[in-house]
């Protein structure tokens, strides 16, 4: 005997039970052809989940068991979703999208086998009959036949509107319109005039000279002249230059009237505006000096391509010999210094591996020292060894500093020890004990070095043992300058955004850092570095530029406090070259765009 679901496959198969669609149901949604290509056109991804009254008696001769609740459940869902149904069409006409649907729920096993068969029968004849329905509706509740004649009634009233054609006409008008738009072709832009920067003119349309191309250490070794150099302005005539030179020839230095030359009283009152401002040179300043003389305020600066301008101070604005523009070196002026008892002399060292001495009194730039034909190093900083200027230290890039005898006939120096691993960026002597000397690396270090203890006669650059050796930077240290007066303390630079003082009353082990101030000092490639320095007729205060907006510079005490601020008005760029007059309340802070501003008292 065969079991009750293969007798129910049977009579699948022979048309018995059939599943019915939504449209068997209520057959009159369809009320135009727009509304059947429109629920033609919908997914039959849901199907109605009733069954008539032939296919129930059907199941339950064959022994299947079918839960009238539970068709009854079904059938309200199906009712709902008519809703869903209904608004495919509506959405065709007014030309929008209908609302994605989710999926129904799956049929019950015993009728969802053979649904895919049923359902292309069902829906290609003319659904079911009006008897039919009647069973159908039967089935529902009073609210749901109720709910199913309105959306009968909506649709018809849809269809008496006829929105499909208003929506067509509206469509071929709309390609009329798009079809008969034509793109007007705009006529080009004319071309903005170049501006005088981009065309290489000054501000009065005069045509700037050519730039310098930068050099390696090996073009500018080769490049750059032995011997001494004729004192020849590159901007003045013979007559205007002999004139300024004049005014340098005949500053001396007196002894001074025992006041202090800088002190926080003067400072403060620099903030209430007394500032003149000038663009001495074209190019970036990396060095400067203020002459010690107390009858003149002049000013000798150097820039990244070897040349040095003479300033007087003093002389009105528009006086022309006011700037004297030389050229003695041919890579960067890195460092710049009177010595203390020749104020006719200027000292200069520079990238191309020489260092020369001006005299103001022959007009020759003569030749202290010149490196080696195999050395490449450049010459970063100097500082006088002997308190009458006759010997030097000089740091270079490779990491040695040399002792320069200026006395000595040959152009090299005396002793070379090897004192970092990486550059030496300055290079600075004790005030009262000069044997003693302290250095600032790349390699984040600041030794102490005495002289007396690093022998004598080396040339082949042996390393030196240091007196003591720093490590408190984690970056590059920039500088470090005893203090001015006893040297008790010492104040270094580093771009890790910090500057340290140290207790140096005892030089060996015994030192302590006594302050630590955080300051932006991240300048950049294209800025020299920050570099505080002491201001002098003390030992209480130090100076820095400022990376903050607007620009000034800051004045701190020995503690690390902040004391004041200094040319906020006046100064519009970073300036991080810094030099104080030694004898009169003279400062003079410059930028990297040639510019010179002078505070004077």
């Amino acid at each position: 005997m065969s079991s009750p679901r293969a007798e129910l496959d049977s009579s699948r198969r022979r048309g018995l039970v059939q599943k019915r669609n939504v449209s068997d149901l209520v057959p009159s949604f369809v009320v135009d052809e727009g509304l059947s290509a429109a629920m033609a056109t919908r997914p039959r991804r849901r199907q109605s989940m009733l069954l008539g009254p032939a296919e129930i008696s059907a199941y339950q001769s064959q022994g299947v068991g079918v839960n009238q609740s539970e068709l009854l459940g079904r059938a309200r869902k199906v009712a709902a979703l008519d809703l869903e149904e209904l608004s495919l069409p509506m959405a065709a006409l007014q030309g929008t999208a209908a609302p994605r649907l989710d999926p129904a729920p799956p049929c019950p096993p015993a009728v969802t086998s053979n649904a895919a068969a049923n359902v292309n029968s069902s829906s290609s004849s003319s659904s079911s009959s009006d008897s039919e329905m009647e069973a159908g509706m039967e089935q529902l509740s009073s609210s749901e036949r109720k709910r199913l004649r309105n959306i009968q009634e909506n649709a018809k009233f849809l269809a008496a509107l006829n929105i499909q054609k208003e929506v067509e006409s509206l469509k071929e008008v709309n390609k009329r319109s798009h079809s008969s738009r034509v793109k007007v072709k705009q006529p080009p832009l004319p071309l903005r005039k170049l501006s005088r920067r981009l065309r290489k003119l000054d501000p009065s349309g005069v045509p700037l000279p050519e730039k310098q191309p930068l050099l390696t250490a090996a073009e500018s070794h080769v490049l750059r002249a032995s011997g001494p150099l004729k004192m020849e302005a590159t901007n003045l005539s013979m007559e205007e230059q002999n004139a300024l030179l004049e005014v340098w020839r005949k500053s001396e230095i007196v002894e001074t009237d025992g006041r202090e030359p800088c002190d926080s009283a003067w400072l403060l009152g620099l903030r209430q505006g007394n500032c003149r401002i000038a663009k001495v040179m074209r190019e970036k300043i990396c060095s400067v000096a203020v002459h010690p003389t107390m009858d003149h305020v002049l000013m000798a600066a150097g820039d990244s391509q070897g040349n040095v301008v003479f300033w007087d101070l003093d002389s009105s604005p528009g006086e022309a010999a006011a700037v004297t523009l030389f050229r003695p070196h041919v890579d960067r002026v890195s460092c710049l210094c009177f010595p203390p008892t020749q104020p006719t002399h200027l000292y200069s060292s520079s990238f191309d591996d020489s260092l020369r001495c001006a005299d103001l009194h022959h007009g020759v730039f003569d030749e202290v020292y010149a490196g080696e034909s195999n050395e490449h190093v450049g010459l970063t900083s100097f500082d006088f060894q002997a308190e009458d200027g006759a010997s030097l230290l000089v740091g270079r890039r490779d990491g040695a500093v040399e002792l320069v005898d200026c006395r000595s006939p040959r152009k090299c120096g005396e002793q070379k020890w090897m004192v970092h691993q990486k550059r030496v960026h300055s290079v600075h002597v004790h005030p009262t004990q000069r044997h003693y000397f302290v250095t600032a690396s790349t390699d984040c270090t600041v030794q102490i070095h005495d002289v007396r203890a690093m022998g004598v006669g080396q040339r082949s650059g042996t390393a030196a043992t240091a007196v003591a050796v720093l490590q408190q930077h984690s970056r590059v240290v920039h500088s470090a300058y005893f203090s001015p007066l006893t040297g008790s303390r010492l104040l270094t630079t580093s771009i890790d955004n910090s500057m340290h003082v140290y207790q140096t009353r005892v030089l060996g082990s015994q030192i302590t850092r006594t302050a630590r101030i955080c300051h932006n000092n991240d300048t950049g490639r294209w800025l020299l570095p920050m570099r505080a320095i002491w201001v002098p007729g003390g030992e209480d205060m130090w100076m820095c530029g400022s990376m903050e907006w607007p620009r000034h510079l800051d004045v701190f005490s020995a503690t690390g406090q902040k004391l004041l601020v200094v040319g906020k008005e006046e100064i519009s760029s970073i300036c991080t070259v810094i030099a104080f007059h030694p004898t009169r309340p003279v400062l003079v802070a410059c930028n990297s765009n040639g510019k010179v501003h002078l505070f004077a008292g």
